[in-house]
This record gives structure tokens, C-alpha cells and sequence, in this order.
């Protein structure tokens, strides 16, 4: 395995200019140690936009990445240890793998139809098993697509990210792409071992609870599910919460969600088997449930309850298997967590600083998170997509 260096700066000044300088000279400091990284990644609040050219010009001068360098504007960044919100903050992540990993940054943009270019020719075979970073403008990223010809053309490689957030309209994000600032499309770095393999995965904490059962869908048209075990949904949904503690209850009236099963064939689904999707409306006359994904015949699913608890352990539980052995983690947190959810300040990375101890971890408040469900890439809501890269 590739033997990797990282690093992780923040900084909080409220001034552009000194923000941009304290990162650069904490970059460069790190560089003169370990060399030149692969890759680079910023993260920054919308508070230090007029100093984005600078930033542009500084690390292009004063850390030169190998492999090139992306980033994005968030609603709230992370790193050392921190989630910053609401106040401004710049966090920049350095990757040094010392040869063997070639990295590789692009540009992707869509046409009216939303077919995607500025793809690496030719992408890596499948059995290098590379691992991609993408970080996307939620205005003009088709995540569908997006996500489709990644699961298809490299299945079962990490693929993980976020969307930028903290932004009303078409234009107000940044996205850093090698020096050039831009107002749209998907930023991205491919990650390939060609010596030796890239240590590199990611999990996805959906922050929820299974209740009840597992059950069947019987009949549907689209996102609407009109049965569940041939009877109607709404109904089998009211059985289940009724026979549900208190306590779950209270959390069901504000957190109910589906988990919706994505291996077909797997007999017993758990914790990660489901993809967590928001119950969006019901049919009272039909007893239908609408849901915001599309289902399939015989797709089995099951509710689920979304709280501050939940979400905590089930990270914490996620990541018991990565206690040893991870040189560093980008860490791509919904910014309808943080404080909103947990009530306190660094819900998420303070779970995940508690796994990792002292490996450098840096990412932001995204407004959609990418990160795989049995093995497939997914958008997602309320959650958090860690990647974590191995020591070698």
C-alpha cells in the first residue's frame, strides 16, 4: 500500500487577507517538511470571497501541488477538530502519498441534456480500483447522471464528496479548479494506485434507526408506494408507529424516514444495507406513500427515525473498524447537522477525531453528500460522508 503524509489547517480570522496568509504559510510550512502534496483540497465560508484570487495565486506559487488542487465554498467548514458555522472560516487539506498514486483533476460540465464532458481520458480500469473526489455547484450538477456513469464505468470504487452549499442562487458558490475560480459544474480528482494500490474508502453514517420490520413493496408506481406485504402502506406505516415505544414515537413525529434495501440478493439487510430517503407526502384516499426516490417491485425496505442519538452512534459504530490504521479522512457533513441537529458545536468530527485520534481531517457543510450503499455512489441528505485513507 501507498505510505501517505497529510495535513490539516484552519483558520478563523475574520479578515480575508490575514485568513488566506495564515493558511498559505501553514501550507507552505508543511510542504518545505514533506514535500510537494499530490493533492490539495480548500474549503471555505462565503465570508473570505474577495480574497479567492489570492488564495488562487498562493497556493499555485507558494505549495504547487503535484497532482492539482479543488475545493468549494460552503455554509460551514471543518478542520482541527473544529465545524465552523455561521463565522468564517478557511480550511485547506494537503495529501502527500511519496509516489505510486497518481491524481488527476478535472472539470465537468453539462450540456442542456445533461450529459457531462471534461472527464480523464481514458478513465482507469475498473480492477486499479481508484477512488474519486467530486465536489459540485447544487445548481448545475446532474447528480443523476453524474452518479450513474461512475457506478457503470467503476463499480465498487470509493467515490465520495459533496455539493457546495451556502449559496441562493445560480453563481453565488466557488469552485476551485487549479487556480481558476468557477460558477458552475463539478470539480473533481481522480485518485489511481499505479504502483502499488490506493488505500482508500468511505463510509456513509445516515445518522438513523431502523423500527419496526423489514417489508416488501407490493405495489407502486414510481416514488409512490401503494402497498407494503399486499396491504396499504399508510396503513401498515400507522400499525407500526402505534406499536412503538414512547420515546420513538416523539422521535418518529419529526424524524421519520424509509430505508429503501439496495442489495436485492443480500437475505438479511442491516445497518448500511438501506439508502435513507424522506417520506415527502401520503394519499389518504388510496393509502399510498410518496417517497423521494424511485422503487422497484419487491424492493424491501424499512422505516426508519432520524435524532441526535442516533446519528451519533451510528457513526461512532461505522467507524469502530477504522480505529487504527488511517493516515487521514475528508469529512463531507449535511449542513442540516451541525448545531441543528446536535445542539452543540462539532457533533460530527468530534465522533470522528475520537476514532482517529490525530489523523488530519478537513471538509465542510454540504448541501448533499456522495458516498456509497452497497457499493453503489449515491446523493444523499442529513448525512455524513467520510473518506478515510490508509497509512500503507
Amino acid at each position: 500500500m501507498a505510505a501517505m503524509d497529510a495535513g490539516a489547517f484552519l483558520s478563523t480570522h475574520g479578515d480575508p487577507g490575514d485568513a488566506v496568509e495564515e493558511l498559505l504559510s501553514r501550507g507552505a510550512a508543511w510542504t518545505a517538511d514533506h514535500g510537494a502534496p499530490d493533492l490539495a483540497c480548500v474549503f471555505s465560508t462565503h465570508h473570505h470571497a474577495s480574497a479567492f484570487a489570492e488564495l488562487a495565486r498562493g497556493i499555485d506559487d507558494r505549495i504547487s501541488p503535484a497532482g492539482g488542487w479543488i475545493g468549494c465554498t460552503a455554509e460551514g467548514v471543518i478542520g482541527e477538530g473544529r465545524e465552523i458555522e455561521g463565522s468564517p472560516g478557511l480550511v485547506l487539506w494537503l495529501a502527500r502519498w511519496g509516489g505510486g498514486v497518481e491524481v488527476s483533476t478535472f472539470h465537468l460540465t453539462a450540456d442542456e441534456k445533461g450529459a457531462l464532458s471534461g472527464w480523464p481520458d481514458p478513465l482507469p480500469g475498473r480492477d486499479t480500483r481508484p477512488a474519486v473526489l467530486l465536489l459540485g455547484d447544487p445548481f448545475s450538477t446532474p447528480a443523476e447522471s453524474l452518479l450513474d456513469h461512475l457506478n457503470n464505468e467503476l463499480p465498487g470504487c470509493p467515490v465520495f464528496g459533496g455539493i457546495a452549499s451556502g449559496a441562493s442562487f445560480q453563481g453565488a458558490s466557488t469552485l476551485f479548479g487549479d487556480g481558476r475560480l468557477l460558477d458552475a459544474g463539478v470539480v473533481g480528482a481522480l485518485l489511481t494506485g499505479t504502483e502499488v494500490p490506493l488505500e482508500a474508502t468511505c463510509v456513509v453514517s445516515q445518522g438513523c434507526q431502523p423500527i419496526g420490520r423489514t417489508l416488501s413493496v407490493t405495489a407502486h408506481k414510481e416514488n409512490l408506494i401503494q402497498t407494503l406485504d399486499s396491504r396499504p402502506a399508510l396503513e401498515v406505516l400507522q400499525k407500526m408507529l402505534s406499536d412503538l415505544p414512547p420515546e420513538q414515537q416523539d422521535a418518529a413525529r419529526s424524524g421519520l424516514h424509509v430505508g429503501l434495501g439496495v442489495d436485492d440478493w443480500k437475505e438479511d439487510l442491516a445497518r448500511g444495507d438501506f439508502l435513507i430517503r424522506g417520506i415527502i407526502g401520503i394519499e389518504p384516499q388510496t393509502g399510498a406513500v410518496a417517497v423521494n426516490e424511485r422503487v422497484r417491485a419487491d424492493q424491501r425496505l424499512q422505516f426508519h427515525i432520524r435524532d441526535a442519538a442516533s446519528s451519533t452512534d451510528d457513526l461512532r459504530t461505522l467507524l469502530a473498524a477504522h480505529t487504527s490504521g488511517t493516515a487521514a479522512g475528508l469529512l463531507f457533513a449535511c449542513n442540516g447537522r451541525g448545531q441543528r441537529l446536535y445542539g452543540r458545536p462539532d457533533g460530527d468530527v468530534s465522533v470522528v477525531t475520537e476514532a482517529l485520534g490525530e489523523a488530519p481531517v478537513a471538509g465542510f457543510h454540504a448541501a448533499g453528500e456522495i458516498g456509497p450503499v452497497g457499493g453503489q455512489a449515491f446523493l444523499h441528505g442529513f448525512t455524513a460522508s467520510l473518506a478515510l485513507f490508509g497509512d500503507g
